[in-house]
């Protein structure tokens, strides 16, 4: 099941052992439904022995039985039919009210992106425009209050709420803030437009605060692709991002990128399930999920990845040792800055080698990475130095497992530097290589050249063989 082409497959092979039954088959998710009790019971049991037939194994924790409605692909189905599920409208619901102008700007943003489908949308928006004049202080008063909660009742009526359709094109815009990522789901209906199926947002937890930019925009996109996993698994969509590095890195054309920080690897590995053609779209056109990144929802967080934080306690300097000295070193302190809050258009003076690097570094534990190799400060460079030269390895040793673990500015000159003025690194490097044998020239007469050597004992004597070069 990690393969593209896999659901596809799976959706096959449903169908054809459930073929002839009369229940709703969906890859791994299978409806039963019942006019009665009885007859509900008797098509649960035909179901059971089919799939017993076939060596099809259920999760009993997963199966619930004899509901009166239930969930599924964005809507509620009980006796009395389909319903909207409130999951697909609960990022909106559950929105807070912006505390400044760049959140309203944002709010204003998302809802004029669907400006096509809400009438009198410029009335709706006069209390939330007077936000944005410079000359008066932001005041959230009543009004505003009144015209955001009108706002949010528009955004999740059925006027912009399109019904989730399996043949319609799936775009997922994805966005992250400093503070929250969002994304939004849609459908692109016949005439071009673009109409929301689901919303959805949270808050970043404390230490998805301290990834680098890179890092949070991916995150927005793996949350997304898991939080509507229902309507994309199977379906070809268009991922929409306005970071353009993640095009290289989550895009198709290439490889996943071996320098690549590993957590980014591994959501690049989960995102090669799902078959996708992700695009670039300028934050100015990106409102609507920039929006809602901005104003998550506040009551959903999940915990962060462990895995670097464990390697950098298996090293030889603890990661305290190194947190602490990225923390007093100037050059490092401005890398952290520009990793979390975005590098400028050109380098600042000193940083241009990890400005080359900006999209390969992240954050993590207040510890700077560049792939999996950890970005050593300036007043730990020595120790590591010393660690790597333990054993007196040699030149090209001591390079080899610097990079597999350690980097910094210049870390190969410093390698080759220590090697050469160690003398026990002299004494027992090799011999300096044997000089080439260079061919004789060829004489230009006879008698010139002559080669000659002692061959013996021979018939009780030595003798003595001379050979001329020309004639041999």
């Amino acid at each position: 099941m990690g393969l593209a082409s896999a659901p596809a497959q799976f959706q096959e092979a449903m169908e054809k052992i459930l073929q002839g039954l009369d229940v709703v088959v969906y890859i791994d998710d299978i409806l039963v439904s019942g006019t009665s009790l009885e007859d509900h019971d008797n098509r649960l049991n035909a179901v059971l022995e089919h799939l017993s037939d076939y060596g099809v194994h259920l999760n009993r924790k997963k199966c619930e039985i004899r509901l009166n409605k239930i969930a599924f692909l964005g809507y509620v189905i009980d006796e009395n039919g389909l319903h909207p599920s409130n999951e697909k409208v609960e990022a909106i619901h559950n929105a807070p009210a912006p505390t400044n102008a760049t959140e309203v700007r944002s709010l204003i943003g998302m809802i004029t992106y669907y400006a096509k489908f809400i009438p009198n949308l410029s009335s709706i928006l006069v209390p939330l425009n007077r936000l944005l004049c410079k000359e008066s202080e932001f005041h959230w008063s009543e009004e505003c209050n009144a015209a955001f909660d009108r706002v949010k009742k528009t955004l999740t009526s059925d006027r912009v709420l399109a019904h989730f359709d399996p043949k319609k094109q799936l775009v997922l815009q994805t966005d992250a803030s400093k503070y929250g990522i969002g994304c939004v789901i849609s459908h692109v209906m016949p005439n071009g437009d673009e109409r929301p199926v689901a919303y959805a947002s949270r808050t970043l937890s404390k230490p998805e605060i301290n990834y680098s930019q890179l890092e949070k925009e991916a995150l927005a996109i793996v949350f997304g692709v898991k939080r509507f996993h229902q309507y994309l698994f199977g379906h070809h969509f268009v991922l929409v991002t306005d970071h353009k590095p993640l095009l290289t890195i989550f895009g198709d054309k290439k490889d996943i990128p071996s320098i690549a920080a590993s957590r980014l690897q591994r959501w690049a590995v989960l995102l090669s399930a799902h078959q996708y053609t992700i695009k670039f779209r300028r934050t100015e056109d990106h409102s609507n999920a920039d929006a809602l990144s901005r104003l998550p929802d506040r009551a959903k967080n999940i915990s962060c990845d462990k895995i670097l934080e464990v390697r950098l306690e298996m090293l030889p300097i603890t990661a305290e040792t190194i947190r602490t000295a990225t923390r007093k070193d100037a050059e490092l302190r401005k890398v952290v800055h520009y990793c979390q809050n975005g590098w400028p258009e050109t380098s600042e003076p000193g940083l241009e080698q990890y400005f080359r690097k900006k999209n390969e570094l992240c954050i993590e534990q207040g510890v700077i990475f560049w792939g999996l190799r950890v970005v050593i400060p300036r007043s730990v460079q020595r120790m590591v130095l010393e660690l790597l030269h333990d054993g007196h390895p040699g030149i090209v040793a001591m390079k080899s497992i610097a990079r597999l673990h350690v980097w910094f500015p210049g870390i190969d000159s410093a390698i080759e530097d220590l090697v050469r003025s160690c003398e026990g690194c002299q004494l027992q490097r090799n011999l300096p290589a044997q000089a080439p044998v260079q061919p004789l020239v060829w004489p230009e007469q006879p008698w010139t050249r002559i080669q000659m050597d002692y061959m013996g004992p021979f018939h009780g004597y030595f003798w003595l063989i001379i050979v001329d070069a020309t004639s041999k």
